[in-house]
């Protein structure tokens, strides 16, 4: 069974059928075979765990990790090793530190770059997948306040498309990562 606080669910591609859910209140992730249509293991995350996305291929999963605590400095995300025939089974094999309000994760087509809203900062980090490393940081919405909550990719992964509804508008990033455009919105983007 899922463990408690479920808050989001992730699928991976069809060649390993695997289903993860993050629960916020359990700091885990609950792997689920798809197929078989049970639960394989529950797997400890940080604090906060909230968006998750598997990375094309369905072996890693990255974890975006939000902590509520005061005496939590970073977010992270927690990368999750799911590859089915190793003897360690599902575990975390690296945390990435990321700026406050960690809360979504989405790759890029060929997987070789994640993208992490910061809703705490008004920025969204770009992660290199080989090296697990922010390799970049995109400030948007034109303010720290601005709360990026989704972001979309492109087929060609650039341009990024960025909903900011704590300043009513999205981000419009290109491949050098120059916000391109701030387009208002009249209502929050994010809905």
């Amino acid at each position: 069974e899922v463990q408690t606080g479920a808050r989001e669910i992730a699928i991976s591609g069809r060649e390993l059928a695997r289903a993860a859910v993050s629960n916020g209140a359990a700091s885990t992730v609950t792997l689920i075979d798809v197929g078989a249509r049970r639960v394989i293991t529950h797997v400890k995350v940080s604090p906060g765990p909230a968006g998750l996305a598997f990375q094309p291929g369905g072996t890693v999963l990255y974890v975006a990790c939000s902590s509520s605590t005061a005496a939590a400095l970073l977010d992270s995300v927690d990368v999750i090793s799911v590859e089915p025939n190793a003897t360690a089974g599902p575990r975390v094999i690296t945390r990435i530190p990321l700026e406050r309000g960690a809360a979504r994760v989405v790759f890029s087509p060929d997987g070789k770059l994640a993208f992490v809203n910061e809703t705490g900062t008004g920025t969204v980090a770009m992660i290199d997948t080989s090296t697990h490393r922010v390799v970049e940081r995109f400030k948007v919405g034109g303010s720290e306040h601005s709360a990026p909550s989704e972001v979309a990719l492109s087929r060609d992964t650039f341009p990024l498309l960025v909903a900011n509804p704590g300043v009513n508008n999205c981000s419009v990033i290109d491949g050098a990562g120059n916000v391109r455009a701030t387009i208002p919105s009249p209502l929050n983007p994010a809905r």
